[in-house]
């Protein structure tokens, strides 16, 4: 005899939304293309509550990044874009906090990373050569602009080859 349906109704919460963690060990700093917007696509089983945003900059980084959460058609969720979050030579590990949280529903999204700076390194997964694919990893066409995110993605890009690690932190979460 199962759960009742108040309790357990089959769908899972998941306690981030994020690149992979279990993949970093490959991890290694790197330069991500200025304003390309790096997409991570997630499927989400039950409604959460996006806290905030979080990813690693290197030592010396000055420049801005943008989080963003995009629905599976590469609409920007509203509220979701961080705005400009800048990087500090100081502050490797950056937190940002949404004033009011971004609630989404079950369904497929995509994750949002994208730098301003051409010199800036971060935390990324890269593949090796001849190697796996990263096979969440994508692209959009369209970019950064006057530190915002795209309204839209544009079109949806394969990119398994690289991609910042970031994450979204839930409420309730870890």
């Amino acid at each position: 005899m199962g759960y009742p349906s108040s309790v357990d109704n089959g769908l899972v919460t998941p306690q981030y939304l994020g690149v992979d963690m279990a993949a970093m060990n490959g991890a290694q700093n790197q330069t991500v293309a200025q304003n390309t917007v790096f997409l991570y696509e997630v499927e989400i089983q039950a409604p959460v509550a996006v806290t905030g945003f979080r990813y690693r900059a290197a030592n010396a980084a000055t420049g801005h990044v943008n989080g963003a959460i995009y629905t599976a058609t590469g609409t920007l969720v509203p509220g979701s874009d961080t705005g400009q979050i800048a990087n500090s030579s100081t502050t490797t590990n950056v937190v940002f906090t949404y004033a009011n949280p971004v609630y989404l529903s079950p369904g497929i999204y995509f994750l949002a990373f994208a730098s301003d700076s051409t010199t800036d390194t971060f935390i990324a997964l890269t593949s090796q050569t001849g190697g796996q694919v990263l096979s969440r990893a994508r692209t959009a066409t369209n970019t950064l602009a006057a530190g915002a995110m795209p309204a839209t993605t544009g079109t949806i890009l394969a990119n398994g080859t690289k991609i910042p690690a970031y994450s979204f932190p839930l409420s309730g979460g870890i």
